[in-house]
């Protein structure tokens, strides 16, 4: 072995090293899983266990998770991309193993990606193994990454960053057609991951270092083919998950980017520059005593904290003082930063209209443009060590001792971070914290296919408890389950009208405003029966919400243990709704609604009855008559086929109450029929008398598309690779001869 790759096998091996004292905890002495239920709905609890752990049976039946029929009335959970559905890393451990250690592995899959590709890219910029050690651990270990472990879509996309930013610069530096391919395969499994606004992020850095190149005249009109061959298998690549994102963004009110409002909020305070300095200076949310966290103002600790330890800042500013002049890739990294500082402050900033501006306007939390700040702030960290190396060597005295110094620099980060990593933590064992509420025993035959159920003030519940005490003790939270805020309910297989997610359809949206609206006009009346009309319509059975919420009296009411009643928790309610029409249903009657408004006018007209009448966009041009003998028989609830036995001795309508979303297709006893927006965003299909087959299929054309076109992409790259080996093989044969 060469003294190279002995270097590399050491740092390598020191990797590992902290990756367990950071991680062994998730598997010894026994599996338990990172249990942060955050501020309000959580994005690990309600969108990332729970929309991973329906991945994992999707794909082992085989599916991709397309569709998830259990939140938001059926929701495209697959365009959304967090879920990662074609990440390798989450295929491979959701096949092979259970989802605790699947979750657990995927981070230290993530963070060992991370680390090790930040060594190889600081290696490929002159710096001795030492000091691109300390720069790998200051980025990976550090406090942001930390912060965001309830995010692991986000983890795994930026896990990316480093060996595409090596990948892209060995391309340009040594231009090639493997290399540009290496490199797409590697974006395209960055933007499976799922994260778009960190793909963005990679995507400008990688123009910043192309022009820094260009500047230098290191690139050529081969370096920029090579590049546009790259990007075009790129985006090959990606379609399979690019057209269904784009289609369900289009649905959405992002489809035009969010206004200057929504694009600001989350802007990083110039405030916040201490916790570079000290993470825990204004306190910390683990233990509730964070003294900023405003919600609505954009303080969220965890889009604010860049921490890279101590050390890590000291010899980041080192680096740049000592090396800003005489390095080149230091200055640019410092210039770097500046310009992502004025980015990520946002409203705080001189820059701020550059949000208001697409492709920035598609995200909002400019704060999140630190991760770009934190990567450059840990590649001056490298060159201070390796300056500091430098210096000390420099220096009969401390010559011999040079080495040594900088192990116990990187022995103190080491231990600084962990310490970070220690306070803002908490695990627990998987069994505890996925173990069904009380309250899933009792609506839970109701709301497997036919019902669905709906809760309210479960955020108000738990903020009362986080911003006191944080999340460092987790019996409230067990109790607080009970109220199934959207879309934890995805854990204990119920189906939810809510949906926890920025991405849902205009439609789904004037529903849930709609409901919003009602509700509150609800609590005004005494007499008004609109709200309990409208729960019917949708087929929510059940109401879950904390006692004295609603004007009737629950069914069923879970009280906090006495253990901890000193919380002052509210007791939970279940209500019932004993007029909720069954998700499937056969009516014969349609009045025609055009507007928002005309839907709100249908509902508060006393002679509306959902039961028998179903609110369409648009005239079917169609007699009924009076019902006589109907019957519904589900033979398939799947989340992307549905099928119905169904008789009925005159023309009806059948009505499905789930999401009116492209993609859907129904036959009649196997023949294509129509399928009528209802009821703002529920499915509607005219069936002839007699009995008839009913299949609803999610056949999604976007996704179709794109699979062809990643496919063919793959086919391409499969065949260079195998001519390029061929040719190779040949011409050693021939040389040998």
């Amino acid at each position: 072995m060469t003294k190279g790759y002995h270097s590399y096998f050491y740092c390598v091996l020191a990797i590992f090293i902290v990756t367990a004292l950071f991680f062994l905890p998730l598997f010894f002495p026994h599996v338990r899983i990172l249990a942060h239920p955050d501020y309000g709905l959580s994005d690990l609890w309600n969108s990332g266990y729970s929309s991973r752990l329906l991945l994992q049976k999707s794909l082992h039946q085989g599916s991709l998770l397309l569709w998830n029929s259990k939140v938001g009335m059926g929701f495209p959970e697959f365009a959304k991309a967090e879920v990662g559905a074609l990440y390798l890393p989450n295929i491979i451990t959701f096949q092979l193993l259970s989802f605790a250690l699947a979750i657990n592995t995927q981070y230290v899959l993530a963070f060992l990606f991370l680390s090790i590709g930040m060594l190889v890219y600081l290696r490929s910029h002159n710096l001795r193994p030492l000091p691109a050690l300390i720069g790998s651990v200051a980025f990976a270990f550090g406090a942001y990454f930390i912060v965001h472990l309830s995010h692991i879509s986000r983890i795994q996309t930026a896990s990316m960053i480093p060996i595409i930013l090596y990948t892209f610069e060995r391309l340009i530096k040594r231009p090639g057609l493997i290399t540009s391919i290496v490199l797409s395969l590697l974006l395209s499994q960055q933007f499976y991951a799922g994260h778009f606004q960190v793909v963005f992020m990679t995507g400008l850095t990688m123009l910043a270092i192309g022009v820094y190149y260009f500047s230098k005249k290191k690139i050529s009109v081969k370096n920029l083919c090579y590049t546009i061959i790259s990007l075009v298998f790129f985006v090959s690549l990606s379609a399979i998950q690019l057209l269904p994102s784009l289609e369900l963004i289009h649905l959405t009110s992002r489809g035009a980017g969010f206004d200057i409002q929504g694009a600001l909020q989350f802007s990083f305070p110039w405030s916040q520059m201490i916790t570079f300095l000290f993470p825990f200076a204004q306190g910390t949310p683990s233990t509730g005593n964070w003294q900023l966290f405003s919600l609505n103002g954009g303080n969220i600790y965890w889009e604010n904290i860049g921490y890279i330890g101590i050390a890590g800042l000291l010899l980041a500013v080192f680096g740049l003082v000592r090396n800003g002049k005489k390095n080149n890739f230091t200055l640019f990294s410092g210039i770097l930063m500046t310009i992502t500082l004025l980015v990520m402050t946002g409203k705080y900033s001189p820059l701020y209209l550059l949000h208001s501006f697409l492709p920035f306007s598609y995200f909002r939390a400019p704060s999140k443009y630190i991760l770009i700040f934190v990567f450059f702030l840990s590649v001056l960290c490298a060159f201070g060590a390796q300056s500091l190396q430098h210096f000390l060597s420099a220096d009969k005295r401390t010559k011999k001792s040079a080495g040594i110094i900088l192990c116990a620099i990187l022995i103190l980060l080491v231990l600084d971070l962990w310490h970070f990593h220690k306070v803002y933590t908490i695990y627990d064992e998987p069994e505890k914290l996925l173990s069904p509420p009380p309250v899933t025993r009792d609506i839970r035959n109701d709301t497997v296919g036919m019902y669905r159920y709906i809760s309210f003030g479960g955020s108000k519940l738990w903020n009362g408890v986080f911003l006191k005490s944080g999340w460092q003790s987790m019996d409230e939270f067990y109790y607080l389950r009970n109220i199934l805020d959207p879309n934890i309910n995805g854990l204990y297989d119920l189906q939810s009208f809510g949906v926890y997610n920025v991405l849902i359809t205009n439609r789904f949206r004037l529903s849930q405003n709609l409901l919003t609206t009602l509700e509150l006009e609800d609590k005004r009346s005494t007499t008004s029966g609109t709200f309990e009309k409208y729960l019917s319509m949708q087929s929510i059975k059940y109401i879950i919400s904390p006692i004295g919420t609603l004007k009737t009296d629950p069914v069923q009411i879970y009280t906090p243990p006495e253990s901890y009643k000193k919380r002052k928790l509210s007791p939970i309610g279940l209500y019932v709704n004993k007029s909720a029409l069954p998700r499937y249903r056969l009516v014969y009657d349609y009045k025609v609604v055009t507007t928002y408004r005309d839907v709100s006018r249908a509902l508060n007209d006393p002679s509306f009855n959902p039961k028998d009448t179903v609110l369409l966009e648009n005239d079917p041009q169609v007699q009924f008559k009076a019902p006589g003998t109907q019957s519904i028989k589900p033979i398939l609830l799947e989340n992307e086929k549905l099928a119905f036995r169904v008789y009925s001795d005159t023309r009806g309508i059948f009505v499905l109450a789930d999401s009116f979303y492209p993609g859907w297709r129904v036959t009649i006893d196997g023949k294509m029929a129509l399928i009528l927006p209802a009821n703002i965003n529920q499915r509607a299909v005219i069936v002839p008398p007699g009995k008839h087959l009913i299949e609803f299929m999610f056949a999604s054309e976007s996704f179709a598309r794109g699979k062809a076109i990643s496919l063919t992409g793959y086919v391409i790259i499969g065949f260079v690779m195998v001519s390029r080996f061929f040719s190779q093989f040949l011409r050693v044969s021939s040389s040998k001869r």
